[in-house]
């Protein structure tokens, strides 16, 4: 979704503010959609037995301590609220991308 604002930007905004504002934020909702995928193969792999191990693992990734102790449960609710994040993002991003379109 980030990729048809994006290529605006690319091939045909003009040099301003709005351009570099749109670039960020598709970045930042392709950085949104990576974490996601992150965690669509990491709740593949994930059991109750295996989540303290898992929780580990994250620390050492993000170098968040506080990731060592959720619950599976905690951690689902994690994830969802990534994925609203990045609804709303990619919302934003639209919603800037076609006000650009209807002003330029």
């Amino acid at each position: 979704m980030a990729l048809v604002p994006l290529l605006w930007v690319i091939f045909s905004a003009p040099v301003g503010f709005i351009r570099v504002l749109i670039a960020g934020n598709a970045g930042f909702v392709i950085y949104q959609c990576w974490r996601l995928w992150l965690d669509d193969h990491y709740f593949s792999e994930l059991t109750p037995k295996n989540n303290q191990q898992a929780g580990i693992a994250l620390v050492f990734i993000w170098q968040k301590e506080k990731l060592q102790y959720f619950s599976l449960q905690q951690r689902y609710e994690g994830a969802i609220k990534q994925l609203k994040y990045a609804l709303a993002s990619c919302a934003i991003l639209w919603l800037i991308w076609l006000i650009a379109l209807l002003f330029k």
